[in-house]
């Protein structure tokens, strides 16, 4: 599970000098959730914003959202890059395997980080 292994770092910088580090970990788990957050809100204007938006109105819209998405999107493998470095610096099992500069995997590995998270909430 993801969740663990981010676990296992959180467990691994907390006995070094490097606390800082954890929020990194944070931004990994909040930049997952951003993203998803921005891919729904995109896919909802697209199914739905065309009824009550007009031509050029409604592709500002889209440009618009669709670039919050991109830059959503940017962070997240950002996050996942800083984070795999740090598991290579403690000498760890990367949280992210696989190609860095795929996109579209990274986006699935937000996707199954947020599961994991929503699916082990408390309530």
């Amino acid at each position: 599970m993801i969740i663990e292994k981010i676990r296992e770092v959180a467990d691994k910088i907390s006995n070094s000098e490097d606390l800082d580090c954890i929020e990194v970990l944070e931004d990994l788990i909040l930049s997952a959730g951003e993203f998803v957050k921005k891919v729904n809100t995109l896919e909802g204007g697209i199914i739905v914003s065309k009824y009550y938006k007009d031509g050029e109105e409604f592709r500002e819209y889209m440009a618009e959202l669709d670039k919050e998405k991109f830059l959503a999107h940017n962070e997240l493998i950002a996050n996942v890059k800083i984070v795999n470095r740090l598991c290579k610096k403690y000498n760890i099992p990367i949280v992210y395997i696989g190609d860095e500069e795929d996109r579209a995997a990274i986006g699935k590995f937000g996707l199954a980080l947020t599961n994991e998270i929503f699916s082990s909430r408390r309530t």
